[in-house]
């Protein structure tokens, strides 16, 4: 059985929200978890953002043509269905203000599972993904000051 389908069915009770983040960590494990093998951890690394980088950078393209109060308020609710405590995250809402959004993050489950599944290392690669998702746009200030865990210290 290849990893992938093994960890579907370990993670398979998991529903809503929740299940697209734990969904998305089995499926970078599965992929990282061999080719580190090969490779080795900061190669792979390496590799996996190389690879998975022109999307994000896509996808920031994309969202920068939203100006600047549609962007926030897209964010907002973005953030509170898709990065709420339903989706696997203990998140804090720390601005209510209607100009930006801010909120801390105390528990997400990309480090839980990648933990769980001896990967913790390869939690770099999703926060970047953030990074080049969100930085350097046009119109919004995308900034990350402290992380979860460790392992997603870049």
């Amino acid at each position: 059985m290849a990893l992938g389908e093994e960890y579907g069915k370990r993670f398979g009770d998991v529903k809503g929200y929740e299940k697209m983040h734990v969904t998305a960590v089995y499926n970078i494990a599965a992929i990282y978890i061999p080719l580190k093998e090969v490779l080795g951890s900061e190669e792979t690394i390496k590799l996996l953002d190389e690879v998975w980088k022109p999307g994000a950078l896509e996808k920031k393209a994309k969202l920068d043509r939203f100006p600047p109060r549609i962007f926030i308020a897209l964010c907002r609710k973005i953030a509170e269905t898709m990065f709420g405590n339903k989706a696997g995250f203990e998140r804090e809402d720390i601005s209510k203000d209607r100009t930006e959004v801010r909120f801390n993050i105390h528990s997400c489950p990309y480090v839980r599972i990648m933990k769980e599944l001896g990967c913790e290392e390869a939690c770099p690669i999703v926060c970047k993904q953030d990074e080049y998702s969100y930085g350097d746009m046009k119109s919004i200030v995308f900034e990350r000051t402290k992380t979860t865990s460790k392992c997603c210290v870049i």
